[in-house]
C-alpha cells in the first residue's frame, strides 16, 4: 500500500509525454561550485533536527545534479525529507515530484519530465492552503488541489534519505545537493527565480526561512543551531560539483533591438545543397503576435516562396526545389527568458531544436532555393514588410552553416562560445554581438546597424540562464491518460470557439474549405475585392498555432493550398485567415 499510495498520482502521466517537451540544460550558476554535499552512498546524506513546518504555508528548495540511475518510482530520490508514509509527510521534495500530507489527507505533485543525470537544476516545492505546486529551474511544471493544516511527525529532517532511514525502498538520492531551504510561508514563483541560481543575502533576517543549508559547512545559516546538521554515511561536504560550471557567453556581449525594423544587416549569405544549420540565443522582452511566431532571428527570406532560411523563437522554415517547409514548435517562448533555438535540414528532414531539446520536425527534400535578400538579425530579410515580424529583445551566437548539425553537437555549444571559428566545418558566418565582426573570417558577412540597435549590451538575466516554457511536459502532449484541468479548459475554450465558427460561417460564405475532413492538403477558396496579403494559422485543440503560411491575394477568387495537415497529428484544428484587417475562422477535421 506505501509503494502504491507514493507513486500513485505518477500513473495518471505517461511518460512519453516528454518526448515533445524541452528541458533546461542544467548549469544552474552558483557563487560557490566547491560547496556542495556529495553522497555516494545508500542512508547517506545529512541529518537535522525536527524541523516540522506547521499550518497551511511552506516552501522546500533545493539545487541538485543526480549522478546515478534511479527507480522512477521514486521520483529520484528524496532530495530533502521529514516523511516515512503518506500519512505522515510534513514534506519531501524529489527531483520530479513533492509530498506532503495535512488534515485532509496526503498529496502529491509529479513531473513526467524527468530530471536528467548529471545535470544540475533547482526545484522547489509549494504549498498555499489552496495548491501544491512543483517548479522545476523557476518554471511551474505542475500543481495539484490541496487544503488542510500540515500534519507533523517526530521524524528528523534529512538531505538526501528518507526521515525514516531504516527504509527498504530505493528513495536515497545519490549525486550533489546544495542551497537547501525551508520556509513556513509560501514563496511566489518571481522570489524563487530571484535566488535559485545564488545564495540567500542575510539569511536570519529573511522572513519565514527556518533553514538554509550551503554545505561549505553543516551550519544552520538561518541561525538556528537546534537544526545545524551531522553527516549519515557515506556523504562529504565543500566538494565540487561537475555540473555547476556557468557558461562562457559574456552577458553582456548581447544585441540589444528595441524598434522595428531593427538589427543587424549582414551580406546576401545564401545556402546551397541540401543541408542547413541556423542558430541563436536569444531572450524576447515584449509581447508579440503569434502568427509571426516571436519575428525573425535570422532571416533571408521574404515569403515562403524565396525562403533560404529563416529562424524564429517558435518555428524555422525553408523553400526547396519541392516546395515551402515550416516547423513549428508546440510550445511558445516565455517572455524575459534566455533560450538556445536551432533549425537543421539534412535533405530529409526539417528539424526545430530549443535549449538542445527537439521539438519537432517534418520531412523535406531537394536543395534549398536562393534570393538576392541580405542576411538579417532581428528582422525579415525585406525588412520593408508591414507585417509585425520584428523581433525586440537580445539576441546572440548566431551562427549560419551548410553543414547539418547533429543534436549532440548543437547541444555541446549552445551555452558555450565556438572555438576556433575560422576552422569550424561548414561555419560561413558566426556573430558574438560585443562587435560586428564576422568572426567566421569571411569579411563580406561582417554586419552593419539597422536603425534602432546596439551591442554590447547585457541581457535581463544576467548571468543568463537558458530556461523551459511554462507549458512544460502539457505542450502538444494532451491524452486522455493525462486529462486534467488544463485540458478541460482548453476544451472548454475549443468547443465556445467551435461554437463561434458555426455561427460565423453564413457571414463568411465567401470562404470554402475543402476537403473537410482532409488528409494530406486543404484547398481554400476566397474572394477578394482587391489584392490583400494572406496570413493563415493553424491552430490545435490546445489553442497552441501548429502551422502558419503567407500568400499574396489577388483581386477575385483566390485558390490556396495549405500542405501542412499532411505533417499533423489526427485531431480537430481551427483555420485563421486574416486578410484585410478581418479574421475568419474554420473548423478543420484532419484525418
Amino acid at each position: 500500500m506505501r509503494n502504491a499510495l507514493l507513486k500513485g498520482s505518477l500513473l495518471r502521466y505517461p511518460f512519453a509525454l516528454c518526448l515533445t517537451v524541452f528541458m533546461l540544460n542544467g548549469h544552474v550558476m552558483l557563487a560557490q561550485c566547491n560547496s556542495f554535499l556529495q553522497i555516494t552512498g545508500v542512508k547517506s546524506g545529512v541529518s537535522a533536527g525536527d524541523l516540522d513546518v506547521t499550518g497551511t504555508a511552506i516552501t522546500v528548495e533545493a539545487v541538485f545534479n543526480r549522478t546515478d540511475t534511479y527507480d522512477p518510482t521514486y521520483q529520484g530520490g528524496d532530495l530533502v525529507s521529514k516523511h516515512r508514509d503518506p500519512s505522515d509527510a510534513n514534506y519531501f521534495l524529489r527531483p520530479n515530484a513533492a509530498g506532503i500530507a495535512t488534515s485532509t489527507g496526503f498529496k502529491q505533485v509529479t513531473t513526467t519530465c524527468n530530471a536528467e543525470l548529471n545535470k544540475t537544476y533547482h526545484v522547489a516545492m509549494v504549498y498555499d492552503g489552496a495548491t501544491l505546486k512543483f517548479y522545476r529551474n523557476g518554471v511551474l511544471m505542475n500543481q495539484v488541489a490541496a487544503t488542510g493544516t500540515l500534519v507533523t511527525n517526530n521524524w528528523p529532517l534529512r538531505i538526501g534519505m528518507e526521515g525514516d532511514n531504516t527504509s527498504i525502498y530505493p528513495i536515497d538520492f545519490k549525486g550533489y545537493v546544495n542551497e537547501v531551504r525551508v520556509w513556513n510561508v509560501a514563496r511566489t514563483q518571481a522570489q524563487i527565480k530571484a535566488y535559485m541560481d545564488k545564495s540567500l543575502p542575510s539569511p536570519a533576517s529573511q522572513t519565514g526561512l527556518k533553514a538554509y543549508y550551503v554545505f561549505n559547512s553543516l551550519t544552520n545559516l538561518q541561525g538556528t543551531a537546534a537544526y545545524n546538521g551531522t553527516i549519515v554515511n557515506s556523504a562529504s561536504i565543500s566538494q565540487t560539483n561537475p555540473g555547476c560550471a556557468a557558461p562562457t557567453i559574456s552577458c553582456n556581449s548581447f544585441l540589444h533591438i528595441t524598434g522595428t525594423h531593427s538589427g543587424v544587416t549582414s551580406g546576401d549569405l545564401d545556402i546551397t545543397g541540401n543541408a542547413l544549420t541556423v542558430e541563436a540565443l536569444f531572450e524576447r522582452t515584449e509581447a508579440y503576435d503569434a502568427i509571426s511566431q516571436g519575428g525573425d532571428l535570422v532571416s533571408k527570406h521574404q515569403d515562403p516562396s524565396d525562403a533560404n532560411y529563416f529562424l524564429r523563437p517558435n518555428a524555422a522554415g525553408i523553400t526547396t526545389v519541392n516546395g515551402f517547409v515550416q516547423v513549428v514548435a508546440p510550445c511558445e517562448i516565455e517572455l524575459n527568458t534566455v533560450y538556445h533555438v536551432a533549425m537543421v535540414y539534412d535533405g530529409s528532414s526539417l528539424k526545430y531544436y530549443r535549449n538542445g531539446v527537439l521539438m519537432d520536425q517534418v520531412p523535406a527534400s531537394g536543395n534549398l532555393i536562393t534570393n538576392n535578400w541580405p542576411l538579417r538579425i532581428g528582422m525579415e530579410g525585406d525588412n520593408t514588410s508591414v507585417y509585425p515580424i520584428d523581433f525586440k529583445g537580445y539576441v546572440n551566437e548566431v551562427r549560419v552553416w551548410n553543414v547539418a548539425r547533429t543534436q549532440a553537437e548543437i547541444k555541446a555549444y549552445m551555452e558555450t562560445t565556438l572555438p576556433s571559428p575560422a576552422t569550424q566545418t561548414g561555419l560561413k558566418a558566426y556573430f558574438t554581438f560585443n562587435s560586428l565582426v564576422n568572426k567566421q573570417g569571411t569579411t563580406a558577412y561582417n554586419g552593419t546597424i539597422t536603425n534602432s540597435a546596439n551591442i554590447n549590451d547585457s541581457t535581463t538575466y544576467c548571468p543568463w540562464r537558458l530556461a523551459t516554457s511554462p507549458d512544460s511536459c502539457k505542450c502538444g502532449a494532451f491524452t486522455p491518460a493525462a486529462a486534467d484541468s488544463n485540458r478541460v479548459d482548453s476544451l472548454v475554450a475549443f468547443a465556445t470557439m467551435s461554437s463561434h465558427v458555426e455561427k460565423m460561417a453564413p457571414e463568411n460564405n465567401s470562404v470554402l474549405v475543402f476537403p473537410n475532413p482532409a488528409r494530406n492538403e486543404v484547398k481554400i477558396d476566397l474572394q477578394v475585392a482587391q489584392a490583400e496579403r494572406l496570413v493563415t494559422r493553424l491552430v490545435n485543440v490546445a489553442g497552441q498555432t501548429v502551422a502558419v503560411q503567407r500568400n499574396n491575394l489577388t483581386a477575385g477568387k483566390n485558390t490556396i493550398v495549405l500542405t501542412a495537415p499532411g505533417q499533423l497529428h489526427s485531431g480537430i484544428y481551427i483555420i485563421h485567415l486574416q486578410y484585410g484587417g478581418k479574421t475568419i475562422t474554420r473548423k478543420l477535421v484532419v484525418n
